[in-house]
């Protein structure tokens, strides 16, 4: 719910479409000559925006490996 939100405050809602339903449709979607600069934008900032997500998530992964081996540590130092 955050993406979505913080998605569409930065970009305007008509940059958004449907998704497509036939081939054609997706076809004529890929197609970059056929995009608005509006359109590129938003696409090029959610996928940078899921990078982030991606990293601040791996992130809280790894602090999680090391919380974990800090535990186990302590937990060997007492006995």
């Amino acid at each position: 719910m955050l993406i979505k939100n913080t998605l569409l405050q930065q970009t305007n809602t008509n940059v958004w479409r449907p998704i497509p339903v036939t081939e054609q449709e997706a076809d004529a979607l890929k197609n970059e000559n056929t995009m608005r600069k509006e359109e590129l934008i938003a696409i090029i900032n959610s996928a940078v925006l899921l990078k982030i997500l991606q990293e601040i998530q791996d992130l809280n992964g790894a602090e999680e490996t090391i919380d974990e081996e800090n535990t186990n540590n302590e937990l060997t130092n007492e006995n």
